[in-house]
């Protein structure tokens, strides 16, 4: 029999040698390599869209997950610059400071572009208005239907909150002078959804959402002139057009890079088309 000293030890030195053993074992042939996580967040407006590409791209990659989620452009944005994220998904054209607010400077990768639409419930009467009116009406100097020729009462404005791509897009285009800006009356919806579905129960509201997430149940409104349509996106005609951007710090590495590359692909584009305008047609 071994002493007790020299049998622990050599039991040791023996489950040592095992357990090195089997750290440096190369993967068998077949054997799922180390999964690999691409995390996406920011635009709640792009998250169907990203969520359909997510689940075609996973479809062709063993061991590839893109986490996708919301909570607004500007959050996005945060979200890349403290390492949070990946790609952020942002629904306007960042500003230079923006871009430049990083150790690495952030690279926008164009998508697609959509409008947004300023929308009604489907028995108001209106049907357009101008760049002037909307400012009026968002910034509560108009605030009442009956101003407009309809006995409804008091205007329902309705808005999303302040790191929205949406919210930012449309006081860029109403509120350029310092004076006027978003009234303080309006009531702020956390998501698209709860702006569509807001609108389509109150006759007296108006709102907007991106044409990517309109419905039947509300009614949008030309604008001057020009109904928001996948035509007139293109096309450039209707004013309140935007780019459809992911974000990374600096150019785009590994995952992100693969990702970004088939997005914008034939096959990521021809997704990108059925929600949007795509970048390749």
């Amino acid at each position: 029999m071994w002493p007790r000293v020299s049998r622990c030890l050599f039991l040791a030195l023996l489950f040592t040698v095992v357990l090195l053993g089997c750290r440096s074992s190369p993967p068998t042939a077949g054997e799922p390599s180390q999964p690999v996580v691409v995390r996406v967040t920011g635009s709640e407006e792009m998250v169907p869209l990203m969520v359909e590409l997510a689940a075609a791209y996973e479809a062709e990659r063993a061991n590839v997950f893109v986490d996708v989620s919301g909570g607004g452009s500007r959050w996005g944005l945060r979200a890349l610059l403290s390492g949070q994220a990946d790609i952020g998904m942002v629904s306007y054209e960042p500003s230079e400071e923006e871009l430049k607010s990083g150790r690495e400077r952030l690279v926008t990768t164009e998508l697609g572009r959509d409008g947004l639409a300023i929308i009604v419930h489907p028995s108001n009467p209106l049907f357009q208005a101008s760049q002037t009116l909307l400012a009026d009406i968002f910034s509560g100097t108009v605030f009442r239907w009956e101003d407009l020729g309809w006995e409804g009462g008091e205007i329902a404005v309705l808005t999303r909150e302040p790191g929205s791509g949406d919210r930012r897009l449309l006081e860029a285009y109403l509120f350029d002078a310092p004076q006027l800006r978003m009234t303080l009356n309006a009531m702020i919806l956390p998501t698209p959804d709860a702006m569509l579905q807001a609108v389509a129960e109150a006759p007296t509201a108006i709102g907007y959402v991106s044409t990517m997430r309109f419905s039947g149940a509300v009614k949008a409104l030309s604008v001057e002139g020009v109904q928001p349509t996948s035509e007139t996106v293109a096309d450039g005609t209707y004013p309140l057009t935007r780019p459809l951007l992911l974000v990374t710090r600096g150019r785009p590495r590994g995952p992100a890079r693969d990702f970004l590359n088939w997005a914008t692909s034939p096959a990521g584009q021809a997704i990108v088309a059925r929600f949007a305008v795509p970048v390749r047609r």
